[in-house]
């Protein structure tokens, strides 16, 4: 999987340390992913390069999907 992931948090005074908290567990499943923070609009923003073969062709080989 990858992609642009956009969440939208509850407002918090403790951005940063979810920020920090984010980063570890990103590191321990993804190689290639970059963390662009909270938007003016307090959205949090990131993207994980993908790699691998797409999630598509795996669903059509075990025919799970057409």
């Amino acid at each position: 999987m990858g992609g642009m992931v956009i969440i939208d948090f509850l407002k918090s005074t403790k951005n940063e340390k979810l920020l920090e908290e984010i980063d570890l567990s990103l590191k321990k499943y993804f190689k290639t992913y970059t963390i662009y923070g909270f938007t003016k609009m307090g959205l949090f923003e990131l993207s994980i390069k993908r790699r691998g073969e797409s999630l598509r062709k795996k669903l059509k080989e075990k025919e799970l999907i057409n």
